[in-house]
């Protein structure tokens, strides 16, 4: 097993299952170079399978036989490093499927690219939309299965590039994973159940970009090869040079001395010669220094656009580790704005709850308020109509008693307040007119034991309506309570989800403050690139004026050139590049008057300060 499948399972293995408790099958499990088995933990139930005996597998396979456990049994069922050596790969994706539990996950990892490795045989390389085939393959086969995320992993420390799929068994209730293990190691063309976006999407894959990225290395080092060699055959036609001016020098110095010797020159001749060679000997010195000069600052200027160079390449890898950076950002961000959608999914739902919780409430206080305002009325009233009745049944029928009965009954009630307010008022009124009456018939006797009797069935629903009413007071006071205790618990809830919107507010902050850091990161060094490259321009366009200067100086002209006085030939020169776009000292001069002042060749001061302080004309720009 290679370096990045080894990494992006240990990731799929903790992020797709709760690993400590998990049951897990591994199909293709021996041990070769590494399994996934070593990424397990201590208290994960690991079954390994595969065609053959040896490290890591606990139940030998036949090819195309049934897996031999039961199905829906695991967690977690991956594949690693399989499908490319199995002939009918999609039959063994429908078997893996059928092995892990409904909710569980199913993880294939294959590779994209790569060299031929048969074990015994190498069939096939998945490209990026391969999750989509395989899952409606499954649907096919009448297994509900969702592609939870599938991208291509960049290549780590091998030559592999893996495609990873990761997939869900259905149907089932639990939300699916947002966790997704392709923001945490670096990939390309991502897909996601949550969209149809593919991210950091690529034609090309990564070999091809390398072989890009090679190609155009290869020709700036071409270029700089055939800079190289020009530069070498110059150097070449300045040694002839120099080496025919010696041979020139030796030449007349011999024919200097063969006069001498001979005496036959006059003093003038001698004079002449001698006049030639020492300027023969000074144009050399001069062409030599400045053919030095000339190329110590042709090295300088290479060795400094070859360092601006390193500083760009550094920059530009800078920056794509900041863009890489803004893209995990980003990922993140969209995460934090899904759990934010779903707080506020169940923050609405709680408050919806609370809300219908209150009105409820609300409605029963109202109903428990009226009911306690009647009731003591009502029980004041009974107990008045009771004890008036207790009374009325000690009243003796003798007329002399009877009177006097009344006659104190008479007297209690005025003292409570009148008799036209209490409730036996007119049972009062009655006896007090049997009690003036000494001969009482017997159709008045009947009537009054009538009336008594009348009182006492009142009094029996007076009764049952206070007991009535205190039973539905009772039965109310559990409904508050529960209500009362629903209410806490929602409003318990309410608090918590306000504590995880904070909680969130303060992650999404800190995650946007992040995101604008890295974006002024990101502007701040792509200012540092753009400088560098301009600075790298402008180093190359001098370094191309000094070719072009380099060339036209050594450019043969007329033999008797080289026999001007300096100051002649000074000014030769200048009219000479003045003519060819090269440099313009009467400009030079008359822009920089501190130059003119000190006396100092216009070319001379260009080439040694001026070009490094930044001074310039229209002909060397």
């Amino acid at each position: 097993m290679h370096d990045s499948a080894f990494r992006i399972g240990e990731l799929v293995m903790r992020t797709y299952c709760d690993l400590p408790n998990a049951a897990v099958l591994e199909v293709g499990s021996l041990n070769v170079n590494g399994c996934l088995r070593d990424a397990a933990h201590a208290g994960t139930r690991y079954v390994g399978i595969d065609l053959e005996e040896g490290p890591s597998v606990d139940l030998v396979l036949t090819p195309g036989d049934d897996f031999p456990v039961e199905d829906e049994s695991f967690d977690l069922v991956m594949a690693s490093s399989v499908f490319e050596h199995d002939s009918r790969f999609w039959d063994t994706f429908v078997r893996m499927c059928r092995a892990a539990r409904t909710g569980g996950h199913i993880y294939v990892n294959a590779p994209s690219n790569g060299t031929v490795h048969r074990y015994p045989m190498d069939y096939w390389r998945f490209y990026p939309d391969a999750g989509l085939a395989l899952a409606d393959h499954a649907r096919a086969e009448g297994l509900e299965v969702d592609l939870v995320e599938s991208f291509i992993g960049n290549r780590h420390n091998d030559v592999w590039n893996d495609f990873v799929a990761v997939f869900r068994k259905g149907p089932s209730a639990e939300a699916l994973n947002t966790a997704f293990v392709y923001q945490r190691y670096p990939s390309r063309n991502a897909r996601t159940w949550q969209s149809r976006a593919v991210y950091n999407e690529s034609d090309a894959s990564e070999d091809m970009t390398l072989i890009d990225e090679l190609g155009r290395r290869c020709e700036t080092l071409s270029g700089q090869e055939g800079e190289l060699e020009q530069l070498r055959t110059a150097l070449k036609l300045e040694e002839g040079k120099r080496q025919s001016l010696n041979d020139e020098i030796e030449r007349r110095s011999a024919t200097f001395a063969e006069a001498e010797m001979d005496g036959d020159r006059t003093t003038p001749t001698d004079g002449e010669l001698a006049s030639q060679l020492s300027t023969l000997e000074s144009n050399l010195r001069q062409r030599q220094e400045e053919i030095e000069q000339a190329w110590a600052l042709a090295d300088r200027m290479t060795a400094e656009r070859d360092q601006l160079q390193d500083r760009v390449n550094g920059l530009h890898a800078e920056q794509e580790r900041v863009t890489a950076k803004l893209a995990d950002a980003d990922r993140w961000v969209f995460s934090l704005a899904g759990e934010r959608r779903a707080l506020e999914d169940r923050l609405a739902a709680v408050q919806s709850k609370l809300e219908r919780a209150t009105r409820t409430i609300g409605k029963m206080d109202a109903a428990l308020r009226s009911k306690p305002a009647v009731a003591p009325s009502r029980n004041a009233e009974n107990d008045r109509i009771l004890a008036g009745l207790a009374r009325l049944d000690q009243i003796e029928t003798v007329p002399a008693l009877l009177h006097r009965q009344v006659e104190d009954l008479t007297r209690e009630w005025d003292a409570d307040g009148g008799l036209e307010r209490h409730p036996l008022s007119g049972v009062a009124a009655l006896l007090r007119k049997v009690a003036q009456s000494t001969l009482t018939s017997s159709a008045e006797t009947d009537a009054l034991r009538s009336a008594v009797t009348m009182l006492t069935e009142q009094k029996s629903a007076l009764h049952k309506d206070i007991q009535m009413l205190l039973q539905r007071i009772e039965e109310g006071r559990p409904v508050d309570q529960n209500a009362q205790t629903s209410i806490a618990h929602l409003t318990e809830s309410l608090a918590a989800l306000r504590v995880d919107a904070l909680e969130y507010h303060g992650t999404a902050a800190r995650a946007v403050e992040q995101l604008e850091g890295l974006k002024a990161e990101n502007k701040q060094q792509a200012r540092k690139i753009r400088a560098l490259e301009d600075a790298v321009i402008r180093k190359d366009r001098d370094l191309n004026w000094f070719r072009r200067l380099y060339a036209r100086l050594n450019s043969r002209g007329s033999a008797w050139a080289a026999l001007l006085p300096p100051a002649m030939r000074a000014n030769r020169i200048t009219a000479m590049l003045k003519k060819d776009g090269l440099f313009d000292g009467e400009a030079y001069l008359a822009k920089y008057p501190d130059v003119a002042e000190a006396g100092i060749n216009p070319l001379r001061h260009y080439v040694m300060h001026g070009m490094a302080e930044g001074r310039h004309t229209e002909g060397p720009a």
